[in-house]
């Protein structure tokens, strides 16, 4: 099974436990991530970019827009549930590319 989930992003100041603090309040609204993705943003530093996936109950999209997450027009996603092997993440990739 494959679907594509929306991939939330913010921005996050460096200071300690910021991050923490959004993780928090999207956990407290009941918001089970699978992914996050944390890096530096180079091009304003002291500031890290952090995407999020997935958030789908009405309550987790409101707490995520109140830290200021929104949905990312430049990073998707696809999400694959199946049975865990060794290579299934190169098989898969390989029949996506040859779907074109």
């Amino acid at each position: 099974k494959a679907e594509y989930e929306e991939v939330w992003v913010t921005s996050v100041d460096e200071d300690p436990g910021t991050l923490g603090n959004k993780l928090a309040s999207l956990a407290e609204a009941g918001a089970n991530l699978e992914t996050v993705i944390a890096r530096r943003c180079h091009e304003k530093p002291g500031t890290n970019v952090v995407f999020v996936t997935p958030l789908s109950e009405d309550r987790e999209i409101q707490a995520a827009r109140e830290e200021g997450f929104s949905v990312s027009c430049h990073m998707h996603s696809v999400r694959a549930e199946g049975q865990n092997e060794p290579g299934i993440a190169a098989k898969v990739a390989k029949r996506v590319g040859a779907a074109d």
